[in-house]
């Protein structure tokens, strides 16, 4: 008994090493390799009601679509895996474990497996995959399977950075189960397997690159909003890789909205996005629109007045032809809801400007 004991452990841990390097690797898309990794757990016992069963072994095979390449600090696309896997069941009819369950009213046996996965070399610090199936009760194999994606992955360092450590052991759950689908009341059973060998293999490298510099445009913006057309002048727009950046319009522009459409009004109007988000063809930002000063008929009714705002958020689109290294123009939209801190003026000011489907033109110099 402990030759072949020790003779299934020495196989699994093979197994689980040769996985590491002879296994298929291939393209699967741009920028991402496929792997093909296998781990097994030998030599558990499982318990129901006090009695035991031993010799229970499980194995799965697993295909994962991984980067070979990412950029430090920015997270990867999310990862696709397919997965398929056995269990060798251990409780023949007229066995006592097979008894105690089928006497609780099971008449399948439902299994799950979780395979944890470390990431030490940014976040998240660990990742899993999961797979599973039924089988009558009985029966001498279960089949399990299991599809989804791993969580994008983020990197702390440049340089070729070995991740998702397999540490040779993955948890079971055996539930059995009732005709209608249900748990019996024995519910998960007992699993325990004998430790694994110390020590994991890491399954894939990826080969982390620098962050490209920010890339900074001066801009020129022009706002459609209460009816016209107002410039607001020269600002910046900074790109970072990623999507992620930032919009800055320091200058007031002076609108010329129209109180009940007939009475002249003129404003200072400010537009302050918060940081820019996104993807490469669409940028978000939290956005602050301000009318500090408002005058109507000449009469000021406004003046320095910075707290009179709403809040809203901005979208922008690449018009065609724009790239972050060479600029172009970005096409925004934005809704404004009602104005605040206008103090007994907040009316008169949503009045003007509040209303949906602003604009925004932004195009580097």
């Amino acid at each position: 008994m402990r030759k072949r004991r020790l003779a299934a452990l020495l196989a699994a841990i093979a197994t689980a090493a040769g996985s590491v390097v002879l296994l298929t690797s291939g393209p699967a898309s741009a920028g991402t390799v496929r792997i093909e990794r296998t781990g097994s757990r030998p030599l558990c016992t499982v318990t129901a009601a006090g009695v035991s069963s031993a010799d229970w072994s499980g194995d799965f095979n697993v295909t994962l679509d991984l980067p070979d390449t990412a950029v430090v600090n920015v997270p990867t696309a999310p990862s696709p895996y397919s997965a398929t896997g056995s269990l060798r069941l251990n409780m023949a009819p007229g066995s006592p474990l097979h008894d105690v369950v089928a006497a609780a009213g099971a008449t399948t046996i439902a299994a799950e497996y979780v395979v944890p996965l470390d990431h030490t070399q940014g976040s998240p610090s660990s990742v899993s995959f999961a797979l599973s199936g039924t089988a009558p009760l009985g029966a001498d194999t279960l089949s399990l399977n299991g599809s989804g994606e791993l969580p994008p992955l983020t990197f702390v360092g440049i340089g070729e950075r070995h991740t998702l450590t397999y540490w040779l052991t993955f948890d079971w759950t055996l539930t059995p189960l009732k005709a209608d689908g249900t748990p019996t009341a024995l519910g998960d059973l007992g699993v325990s397997c004998i430790p694994p060998p110390p020590g994991g293999f890491s399954w894939h490298t990826v080969q982390v690159l620098p962050a490209p510099a920010p890339v900074k445009h001066v801009v020129s913006a022009t706002t459609g909003l209460a009816g016209g057309q107002t410039d607001l002048g020269q600002g910046s727009l900074t790109l970072n890789e990623g999507s992620t950046g930032t919009l800055a319009l320091p200058d007031t522009g002076t609108a010329s909205p129209t109180l009940f459409g007939f009475f002249p009004a003129s404003a200072m109007v400010r537009l302050t996005p918060g940081p820019l988000t996104g993807t490469p063809t669409g940028l978000t930002a939290p956005l602050t629109v301000s009318v500090p000063d408002l005058a109507v008929l000449g009469l000021p009714l406004l003046k320095g007045k910075t707290s009179c705002t709403s809040k809203t958020t901005l979208t922008l689109t690449q018009a065609e032809g724009f790239t972050v290294a060479n600029g172009g123009t970005l096409n925004g939209t934005y809704d404004l809801p009602a104005f605040t801190g206008c103090g007994p003026h907040n009316g008169l000011v949503s009045s003007l400007f509040s209303r949906p489907g602003n604009t925004l033109a932004v195009s580097t110099a």
